[in-house]
């Protein structure tokens, strides 16, 4: 298949990435869009390896759907109103609202009951970890945490249009909130609890109702965040070949062999105006980290090299000129 950049992923790269980059002639321009083309040919093989079809993705995307058809729906209630007023600032929230109220929610009373009985153990436990004379880690609190949350039966917690909330999925929200947390033994306080997770879904479902999701700002606001979301997956497996080089018995001599090379960005001024280069274990922390990020460019200049020799890349220069 054919990946698209679209111009408008262009200027986001340039306005979020690369500040300083000049894109005043047609030279500067096509230099800008060759680096994003070498980012973008990681996004290529993140389709052409089936990446885009995984369980993981599919939920990551589905989330950013849902945030982006928000964030336009927001937008236009905004835009409703004059600029500047009361109606404008809060039409988006009034909005929300107003959807919230009119949407059909089933609360499963057995499962409210099980969340009412682990939220109970959750604060209880928390506020145990916190009492001295020597509080729990977060991480040993977090634990136990999770393991209230797992001891509670799964279950449908909560339905509304074609979407639905878990058992576990709402007491994870609550675990992680900072005490005191949402009063989820009265109906009111878990309501006020579920609504943040419910308004971003409804909305979205209105966004489409009125045609949104269908508009090519949409589409490409879409396909940008796409190809972000694949970036990052890229760069972390990069990363993690990286430091798999540096969790190695190899670590050291390939340290060494590169600091024999770069030991002159070392160098340190003496009080005489000499310079002396230190030994690698006096500079041994700094050296590590330069080495690392040099390593991450390695793999990333040699796989893309790699993949520009099996694609084939066309671009619209009438279209790149207007930059």
């Amino acid at each position: 298949g054919t990946l698209p950049i679209p111009l408008s992923e262009l200027r986001a790269y340039r306005t979020t990435e690369r500040l300083q980059a000049r894109t005043d002639d047609l030279p500067r321009q096509r230099a800008l869009l060759d680096d994003l083309i070498n980012e973008y040919l990681f996004v290529d093989e993140a389709y052409r390896t089936g990446l885009v079809q995984s369980p993981k993705f599919s939920t990551q995307m589905a989330a950013t759907r849902t945030m982006i058809l928000t964030d336009f729906l927001s937008t236009q209630a905004t835009n409703e109103h004059p600029p500047g007023s009361v109606a404008a600032r809060d039409a988006a929230a009034t909005l929300a609202d107003r959807l919230f109220d009119a949407a059909p929610i089933d609360i499963s009373n057995e499962a409210y009951a099980l969340i009412k009985r682990a939220a109970q153990k959750i604060d209880t436990t928390s506020a145990a970890s916190q009492r001295g004379p020597v509080a729990d880690p977060p991480d040993v609190t977090a634990a136990k945490l999770s393991a209230i949350i797992t001891a509670t039966p799964e279950a449908v917690a909560v339905r509304f249009a074609d979407k639905s909330l878990s058992l576990h999925e709402i007491l994870s929200i609550y675990a992680g909130l900072p005490a005191p947390r949402a009063a989820v033994q009265t109906p009111e306080g878990f309501v006020a609890l579920i609504k943040p997770l419910i308004t971003p879904e409804l909305m979205a479902g209105e966004a489409v109702r009125r045609g949104i999701a269908s508009e090519s700002d949409f589409q490409n606001k879409l396909v940008q965040n796409r190809n972000a979301l694949l970036r990052f997956q890229a760069q972390a497996a990069i990363e993690a070949e990286a430091n798999a080089i540096l969790r190695s018995p190899e670590l050291e001599a390939k340290l060494q062999a590169w600091y024999r090379t770069h030991a002159g960005t070392y160098a340190v001024t003496e009080p005489g105006g000499g310079r002396t280069v230190p030994a690698l274990a006096e500079a041994r922390d700094r050296a590590l980290a330069d080495f690392s990020v040099e390593l991450c460019d390695h793999f990333r200049a040699e796989k893309a090299r790699a993949l520009r020799q099996a694609r084939v890349i066309t671009i619209d220069e009438a279209v790149l000129r207007t930059l």
